[in-house]
């Protein structure tokens, strides 16, 4: 298949370059672990790790696990979206002039993706603490149905963090939500020059409303799958999709279009 081809793929983030095939290359290798609760109606946690990639004017962030598919030789340290673990943060998410371009990780063949503008609003605070051995100050926001903490080290003079948390003045180190279901820890910073290239042929651009409508579709119905009679298989598919549903039924935006 043309997703596993050992390639980083970026989508640009505006729709008249579609069609072309984009190089960059990142010159800052972030690592945070991440500890989420996906679900309202499970207890468990999962621990991925989420690369931040740093470019002159970009940033990428993306699951460990699903960089190591296109980023060739890099092993990832997670396995998370081969075990079926992540259901909520498991796309590549592109920022770039104040933009960003979710692009939804390949299920069988399809490939969507939308764009996003930039409107995270943050209060400074005079907080502070050591992270990773930076001294890093609080910010706060709502966004996406939650309240947010963020500690950002203007050590590192870049305004980006994991997910879609940017625009403080400096890198995010950590972040997370007030019922602490998605938290974010930086546990390493490295000088590496990572080659990034993307054929965005083959993506189809939708609004937001309609990507997260496919994406449920995609996940959790059996529209993925191929037609099948009714009986006891189907039944039994049905309910595996029934528990996957709810193993992800607590998202990190809980308000989409807020």
């Amino acid at each position: 298949m043309r997703e596993k081809i050992f390639t980083l793929f970026v989508l640009f983030t505006i729709l008249n370059v579609f069609g072309q095939k984009v190089n960059a290359t990142a010159n800052i290798f972030v690592v945070y672990q991440a500890q989420l609760k996906e679900s309202k109606d499970y207890e468990s946690r999962s621990y991925p790790k989420v690369a931040l990639l740093i470019g002159k004017d970009f940033s990428f962030s993306c699951d460990d696990g699903l960089l190591g598919k296109f980023y060739e030789g890099y092993i990832p340290e997670s396995s998370n979206l081969n075990s079926a673990v992540i259901y909520n943060i498991d796309k590549i998410i592109y920022y770039k002039n104040s933009t960003y371009t979710e692009l939804l990780y390949p299920v069988m063949d399809f490939k969507l993706g939308y764009l996003e503008k930039y409107n995270i609003k943050w209060k400074i605070l005079p907080k502070f603490k050591i992270i990773n051995g930076s001294n890093c100050q609080m910010a706060t926001t709502e966004k996406y149905g939650r309240n947010w903490t963020a500690y950002f080290s203007s050590d590192y003079s870049f305004p980006y963090g994991p997910y879609k948390f940017s625009g403080l003045p400096g890198l995010i180190m950590e972040i997370f939500d007030e019922k602490d279901d998605y938290h974010f820890t930086v546990i390493s910073i490295q000088n590496k020059k990572v080659a990034i290239n993307f054929d965005a042929d083959n993506y189809k651009i939708l609004t937001k409303k309609k990507f997260l409508e496919a994406e449920y579709n995609l996940k959790y119905t059996l529209n993925s799958y191929p037609p099948m009679e009714e009986g006891e298989f189907k039944k039994e598919m049905e309910e595996m999709i029934e528990t996957i549903k709810k193993k992800g039924n607590n998202p990190i935006e809980l308000e989409p279009f807020d």
